[in-house]
């Protein structure tokens, strides 16, 4: 199978993405077991639900089993590419999905409270692909347990390195997250077809621009001192490098960034004006039939952004929002 048949897998996958109606008609439903079944009933869910009591429809479980699909959709997709580097870059791509399991299994630590993850739920939903030791971090009671759990991958170092007693979650999260994204960067600008490398540049590079941008909002609105926000931000750039971050940062109300001025407007949630800019990089980039790798890339975020505004979704109507609410909540 070739790029040909690459490319009408992931259009198939792409017309299969939910549409403003059907968040619509979800919003108006009026318990979680009936947005479960609404869900289930979707073409690319019912395998990820299947076995999902009533019950457990109205817990995490759901949440979780939703997110769970894109590792489905990955594994359906990487059976299709027969390029190497094209699976090399899957591969690094797929190391977020793994940091969303440790993550994960961090806050059930810091909360103090059990795992509510089964051993057969995880490694069907992960185990096919993922490297880690399922089952030794299952059993981890406190950081340093599960960070050697770890040990045999690239997250011990990354976070044994760091660890030191009271230090936080979101430090951990933090440590994660940047090495993440600096490896998939540096695994783009090794990328040795230039076709793809700029087409990946182009969707990847913005995503870690406006990560950057939005956390030196963020920490700004916190009242968080440069040196400390320094310290967050991704050590990679596309089209906003660090001298301008820090002028950013450093400026006494938020100046906007050159290449992305009208992405983050007044009233707009930063996490949101992030993701509709990714989510009209994705279509520029569905819709060019010369690329591969970036379109897997793209029509990946797509699907992560689903699967959040589910869970969104999910939320407001265990909380009783009202659809119009519910839907706001959206990015769509």
């Amino acid at each position: 199978m070739g790029d040909e048949a690459l490319k009408v897998k992931i259009s198939a996958m792409r017309g299969k993405l939910m549409t403003r109606s059907d968040y619509v008609n979800m919003s108006r439903l009026g318990s979680v077991d009936a947005v479960g079944s609404a869900i289930r009933s979707r073409e690319g869910y019912g395998e990820a639900l299947s076995g999902l009591s009533a019950a457990a429809l109205r817990r995490t479980p759901l949440e979780r089993r939703v997110i769970f699909s894109i590792t489905a959709d990955y594994i359906d997709i990487y059976r299709f590419v027969t390029d190497h580097m094209t699976r090399r870059m899957m591969d690094n791509l797929f190391m977020k999905y793994e940091i969303r399991v440790i993550r994960t299994l961090l806050g059930y630590i810091f909360d103090e409270r059990p795992t509510d993850f089964e051993p057969d739920e995880l490694s069907r939903e992960t185990g096919r692909v993922l490297n880690l030791k399922l089952s030794l971090l299952l059993k981890a009671k406190t950081v340093p347990e599960l960070i050697a759990a770890l040990g045999g991958t690239v997250y011990y170092s990354v976070l044994a390195q760091v660890y030191r007693e009271n230090i936080s979650l979101f430090e951990l999260e933090t440590q994660l997250d940047l090495f993440y994204y600096l490896r998939l960067w540096n695994a783009v600008k090794k990328y040795p077809v230039k076709t793809e490398k700029k087409a990946l540049e182009f969707i990847i590079g913005a995503e870690i621009d406006l990560k950057n941008i939005m956390r030196a909002y963020r920490f700004k609105r916190y009242g968080t001192p440069p040196d400390k926000t320094y310290a967050h931000l991704i050590p990679a750039a596309y089209k906003t490098d660090m001298p301008e971050l820090k002028k950013i940062t450093d400026s006494d109300f938020e100046l906007p960034a050159k290449n992305y001025k009208n992405v983050f407007t007044a009233g707009g949630g930063l996490e949101n004006c992030c993701r509709k800019k990714m989510s009209e990089l994705c279509g520029k980039t569905l819709s060019d039939n010369k690329i591969s790798s970036a379109r897997v890339f793209a029509y990946l975020y797509l699907k992560e952004l689903e699967t959040s505004n589910l869970t969104s979704l999910i939320e407001g109507v265990r909380y009783r929002l009202a659809p119009g609410d519910i839907l706001s909540r959206l990015t769509v």
